[in-house]
C-alpha cells in the first residue's frame, strides 16, 4: 500500500511541475533577447571614464532609439515593461532581455530580426 501512496504522489509532483513549466514558459512569451548591442558609451565628466553599467530606464530608452532607427518600426517606451542588460555569456558579451506589454507589440522586432546583424 505504501507503494502505490508514493507511486500517487511521485505522478501529481510530476504533473504539478509539468503544469507549472508551462505557466511559466507562457508568461516569458512576451520577451525577446538580443545580443550584440553595445553598451551606453557616456562618459563621466568628473570621473573621466565611460559608464559601466545601465539603469533599467537607459536600457529601454537605448533600445527603442536602436529598435526604431534601424527597423524602421515605431517602438513607444511605454510599450516594454523592461529591459535589462543578462549575465555575460561564454564569449564575454552581455544580450539584452526586452519584454513586451504583448506579443503583438513584439512579433513585429521578430519579424525584422536579420536586419539588426
Amino acid at each position: 500500500m505504501n507503494y502505490k501512496q508514493a507511486d500517487s504522489v511521485a505522478r501529481n509532483e510530476t504533473e504539478r511541475r509539468k503544469v507549472e513549466n508551462e505557466a511559466n514558459q507562457y508568461s516569458r512569451n512576451n520577451n525577446i533577447i538580443i545580443s550584440g548591442i553595445s553598451h551606453i558609451e557616456e562618459l563621466l565628466e568628473s570621473k573621466k571614464q565611460f559608464k559601466r553599467f545601465e539603469r533599467y530606464d537607459e536600457t529601454i530608452n537605448y533600445m527603442g532609439k536602436i529598435l526604431n532607427s534601424n527597423l524602421g518600426c515605431q517602438i513607444i517606451t511605454s510599450e516594454n515593461d523592461i529591459a535589462h542588460r543578462l549575465k555575460k555569456g561564454p564569449e564575454g558579451e552581455q544580450g539584452i532581455i526586452m519584454r513586451f506589454q504583448s506579443r503583438l507589440l513584439r512579433n513585429p522586432v521578430l519579424r525584422q530580426r536579420r536586419v539588426l546583424s
